[in-house]
């Protein structure tokens, strides 16, 4: 229900550093993809330098992260409290469009190189997957002759050694593509779109020892190490190599990681194409500042489509999803929760027009969609204070749509 944030909190000395780390690495991938060619630049990125971690050092470094992420939640938690301050001092204010039914996409999406599609609540709902493969279609539809790129979380790269990173539109692939998101790539290959593979989750075991990778780092855990068991497969090696994958992914440090893969791959073929979607979840577009990807790929304007599906999971799916977090958070791999927790009362109270949407959303059948008055945004940030916080996270967005898909 973070509705409002518009320039999340961190501190001002780390996020001049990261600004102009990040920059420098944008341009470094920008001039080689100037003198190379798109299958040049897949095999570098391909035969990138892999830095080795125990399974102890990765914890150490979770806890750092964690750390880093707590901060950075409490303090956009605090603006959040803030916005929402002033809505109620200002109840009947037009701060946002909402309305019943599809949103207008075509307008919203006029202009936009970077349009991130997140998956918000849960991962794999057959409408949420079907909402997103509309929205490619949308997009193609109104940028007929541009260059488009999908880069999704739900493509995986296996370790071919031929250049696999990028599937071209329409052309068979070896890349790992979960069966129900094939809706998705299916729209991208009608749509003439290329599709990259963001992640690469690539093991082996080796002297009963486990090896995962996670973006540029090679985890190595043994028997010994008493990594939580996810039970996913009744050999013990198998298993301890599964669960530490899943779990790794999901951490604070885990997801980190993989950003600054997604980034540095992002990075270096933006040049060759004139629209980038990233299709992923929120976790990775929308959850704290520290964590996003926005700033890891140097971009300020892009449009955020938050999708909300109201649907149930399967069973199955649903139970594996609890259990990872469970796991995670108990054995002090992931937060507990608590430092996302606002108050709903206070959120409900905020305004009427807070009220209205909550109720508005409890009513729909179909799809009810929620989106900021970019004029009446800028009055509420005109205040010396939000000038302040927006130079310094140049990276967040007011274009923010939340469709809750029912």
């Amino acid at each position: 229900m973070a509705l409002l944030i518009n320039s999340p909190l961190w501190a001002q000395a780390g996020t001049n550093q990261l600004e102009s780390i990040l920059r420098t690495q944008t341009q470094k991938a920008q001039q080689k993809s100037e003198t190379l060619s798109l299958n040049q630049v897949l095999e570098q990125l391909q035969n990138e330098k892999i830095s080795h971690l125990s399974w102890q050092e990765f914890l150490k470094q979770n806890e750092h992260v964690k750390e880093v992420e707590k901060a950075s939640t409490k303090l956009e938690n605090h603006l959040l409290n803030n916005q929402l301050g002033t809505l109620k001092e200002d109840a009947n204010s037009n701060l946002f469009y909402h309305a019943l039914g599809l949103p207008p996409y075509s307008q919203l999406i006029k202009g936009q190189n970077t349009i991130f599609i997140a998956e918000d609540i849960n991962h794999e709902t057959t409408s949420a997957i079907n909402h997103a493969a509309n929205i490619i279609r949308i997009i193609r539809k109104e940028n007929p002759q541009a260059r488009i790129l999908l880069a999704s979380e739900f493509l995986n790269w296996l370790g071919d050694e031929a250049p696999g990173l990028l599937k071209k539109a329409g052309e068979k692939t070896n890349l790992y593509i979960s069966e129900g998101y094939m809706p998705v790539f299916r729209a991208a290959d009608q749509a003439n779109i290329d599709q990259l593979a963001l992640d690469d989750f690539i093991w082996t075991t080796q002297d009963n020892i486990s090896i995962v990778k996670i973006g540029n780092f090679a985890v190595y855990a043994s028997l010994e190490d008493q990594v939580p068991s996810l039970n996913l497969e009744q050999d013990k090696l198998e298993d301890l190599v599964l669960s530490s994958m899943q779990l790794i992914s999901v951490s604070p440090w885990g997801v980190r990681e993989r950003n600054r893969q997604w980034a540095r791959r992002i990075n270096a073929l933006r040049p060759f194409y004139d629209i980038i979607i990233v299709h992923a979840g929120a976790g990775h577009l929308a959850t704290t500042y520290s964590m996003d990807l926005a700033p890891m790929l140097h971009v300020a304007d892009y449009l955020l489509i938050s999708l909300l599906p109201m649907e149930q999971l399967p069973e199955n799916k649903k139970i594996f999803y609890e259990n990872r977090s469970n796991i995670a958070e108990t054995n002090g791999l992931c937060q507990d929760g608590t430092c996302y927790g606002l108050d709903k009362d206070i959120i409900n109270k905020a305004s009427d027009q807070i009220s209205f949407f909550t109720q508005e959303m409890d009513n729909a059948k179909d799809i009810f969609w929620i989106y900021p008055n970019e004029e009446a945004v800028k009055k509420l940030n005109a205040t010396q204070e939000q000038k302040k916080l927006k130079k310094a996270y140049p990276y967040s967005t007011d274009k923010n749509l939340f469709v809750f898909i029912k």
